[in-house]
């Protein structure tokens, strides 16, 4: 199957978006709402193709909201309580919040954030901020097990939260935790763990971005703050849409335009 390109040209369909092709005809139309798909082994199995290729196809029919996977239990076919909640109030209560609005939200949002948390963190918030800072550095220093990953996640959503919590407004630090946990339930998530997971690299960055963050607060730099905050957030989203483009699954072409020039 081949299609034309944006510049006339035609280029052969990834194998992974040709196998998710192939799931959705062959395997999702005998479905129920619910019910599960086989496992990845056997989907290998059952097309010749590897395990990587098959992960990648499920993840693109996730993207395409037909499928949820769910911790445990597998991947479903999604029904309609499987779709990402939906804003709650305002004209469009019954949208769903894309890529580009999480990520255009969380470089307005938890840069303003930072700023503002160095001009108004106690001396308790900022030994809480640097403890778990510390954690985050202890964990680091020891090799990296899907254990160990799950708990370098967790520190580095808390020293986010943590920083939002030193700015003393409850509706800053209830947004942050709202789009940070909406963020969490996306399958563009799932493709960023995948992607830091196997790259110790990037978490040791993170970690360093994290360090930058925290001496700007510290330091009471409300503009520097801001700046590394926003810089850390770029980066690392830079990060995923490259590899979406390289997976050829990046679905939302407004990803192209998030750039640290725009006046947001």
């Amino acid at each position: 199957m081949v299609r034309k390109s944006e510049t006339g040209g035609r280029r052969m369909q990834r194998p992974s978006r040709m196998l998710a092709d192939r799931i959705r005809g062959d395997v999702l139309s005998r479905l129920n709402p619910g019910e599960r798909l086989p496992t990845e082994r056997e989907l290998a199995a059952r097309y010749g193709v590897g395990r990587t290729i098959v992960r990648e196809a499920v993840l693109i029919l996730e993207l395409l909201e037909l499928v949820v996977t769910r911790h445990g239990s597998g991947s479903v076919l999604a029904s309609a309580g499987d779709a990402p909640a939906p804003m709650t109030h305002g004209p469009n209560a019954s949208a769903t919040i894309g890529p580009f609005e999480l990520i255009q939200a969380r470089l307005t949002l938890e840069s303003a954030v930072a700023g503002l948390a160095a001009k108004v963190a106690t001396a308790t918030d900022l030994r809480r901020v640097k403890s778990t800072l510390e954690e985050h550095v202890v964990l680091l220093e020891h090799p990296l097990t899907d254990s160990r990953f799950r708990k370098i996640m967790t520190v580095d959503s808390r020293f986010h939260l943590e920083i939002a919590e030193a700015t003393h407004n409850l509706a800053l630090i209830q947004t942050v935790d709202f789009v940070r946990n909406y963020v969490g339930t996306t399958p563009e998530w799932k493709i960023f763990l995948d992607v830091y997971e196997r790259d110790r690299d990037q978490l040791d960055l993170a970690l360093a971005e994290h360090r930058v963050i925290f001496d700007r607060i510290f330091e009471r730099d409300a503009g520097g703050a801001q700046k590394a905050m926003r810089d850390h957030i770029f980066r690392k989203w830079g990060g995923l849409r490259d590899e979406l483009v390289q997976r050829k699954l990046l679905l939302d072409t407004k990803l192209f335009a998030i750039d640290l020039d725009l006046d947001l």
